[in-house]
C-alpha cells in the first residue's frame, strides 16, 4: 500500500516530516524535504531534527512558532466557564485539547488520572480521532467513567470556556 501523500494542512510537528512514520515512509518525507525551497518548522527541535535527519540547509528551515490569538482566547472567570460547560465548580480539572492518536499519548494521561488518590479530579479530553474506541474502553476497564470524559470534537469558538474552565491544561505528547 502507497503512503498518501504529503498535506501540510493537516500535519506538523515530527508526524510532518516522517518522524512517527515506519522506515520507508521516511524516503517520501526526504524528497519532498530536500526538494522544497522553504520550511517552517513550529520549534527550534523540529528543525534541528529536519536539518540533521534529512540534510536539509540549515537556511532553508525557517522557525515560526505556533501563535494564540488573544481576542479569541483570553482570561476569563473559572466558575463563568464551569457553569457555561456544566461542570462542577469543586472539582480539579484537568484539560487535555488533542487528536485522539497514538503520539498523543493520551491512554498515559488517562492511566495517570487513576493514580491520583483525590477523586475530586477530572479529566476532559476534547477532540476526536482514530483511538476513539481504544481510550473509551481504556477509561471503562480502568473504572474512571465519573473522573476522565471523552468530549469529542468542539468548536473552536467554544474552546476559549474549556481553557478558563481547566485548573491544569496537559498535553502529554
Amino acid at each position: 500500500r502507497r503512503p498518501r501523500p504529503l498535506d501540510p494542512r493537516r500535519v506538523h510537528g515530527h508526524a510532518a516530516v516522517g518522524l512517527l512514520q515506519p522506515g520507508r515512509q521516511a524516503g517520501f518525507y526526504e524528497a519532498a524535504l530536500l526538494a522544497a525551497d522553504g520550511i517552517i518548522a513550529v520549534s527550534q527541535e523540529l528543525k534541528s531534527k529536519i536539518v540533521e535527519r534529512f540534510g536539509v540547509a540549515e537556511r532553508k528551515v525557517a522557525v515560526i512558532y505556533n501563535g494564540v490569538d488573544v481576542a479569541k482566547f483570553s482570561p476569563g472567570s473559572r466558575d463563568y466557564a464551569r457553569r457555561c460547560l456544566g461542570i462542577p465548580i469543586t472539582k480539579s480539572v484537568i484539560l487535555a485539547v488533542a487528536r485522539l492518536s497514538e503520539e498523543k499519548a493520551l491512554d498515559a494521561m488517562i492511566k495517570a488520572v487513576g493514580c491520583i488518590e483525590n477523586r475530586d479530579v477530572q479529566l476532559y479530553i476534547l477532540g476526536d480521532g482514530p483511538l476513539r474506541g481504544f481510550l473509551e474502553g481504556l477509561v471503562t476497564r480502568e473504572e474512571l467513567e465519573n473522573r476522565v470524559f471523552l468530549m469529542g470534537g468542539i468548536p473552536h469558538h467554544e474552546l476559549n470556556h474549556w481553557f478558563n474552565a481547566a485548573d491544569v491544561c496537559c498535553l502529554s505528547s
